[in-house]
């Protein structure tokens, strides 16, 4: 009966030490994953506050984007003005430069008058050596009498 009872105490406190073991384990598995959720959330939170300032940023960037191809375009259509007129010879006068930006047709019509047809000929031949342009086509080039002299009107459609 002794012995009895003394595996009964025994299996008791066996059972009792395993319980407390078990519900040790337990109550460290969830405070791990408390500390885990606790973390995450404050990772989350971290994240949202970089969001906004990294949307910001995003949008500044983007703005600067749209201002760098103004300039972008500003100067290279200064260049283009610039190089149109170097390229003018004398006895050359200009009526209008277009310039359309349109994609995948950039281009540049130049009209205007000359002395002779020879001269825009001249004209041609100088912007097919420009670095700006890439094509030179001439649309017409039309005699035409006005006063005394001679004078021709002409197109050129070039490409850059």
């Amino acid at each position: 009966k002794k012995n009895k009872e003394k595996r009964k105490r025994v299996l008791i406190y066996f059972t009792a030490s395993l319980l407390l073991n078990v519900a040790l384990l337990a109550n460290i598995t969830f405070l791990k994953v408390k500390s885990k959720t606790r973390y995450l959330s404050a990772l989350k939170s971290e994240i949202k506050k970089i969001d906004t300032q990294t949307s910001a940023a995003q949008e500044k960037m983007h703005k600067i984007q749209i201002l760098r191809n103004y300039l972008s375009a500003s100067r290279q259509t200064l260049g283009l003005f610039t190089e149109v007129y170097r390229l003018c010879p004398e006895g050359i006068s200009l009526d209008s430069l277009d310039i359309s930006r349109k994609k995948p047709s950039e281009g540049l019509v130049i009209a205007g008058r000359a002395t002779n047809s020879h001269t825009v000929l001249k004209f041609t031949d100088a912007l097919k050596g420009s670095l700006f342009i890439t094509t030179v086509d001439v649309a017409y080039i039309a005699k035409r009498k006005s006063d005394p002299q001679e004078m021709v009107n002409f197109e050129i459609k070039a490409g850059f």
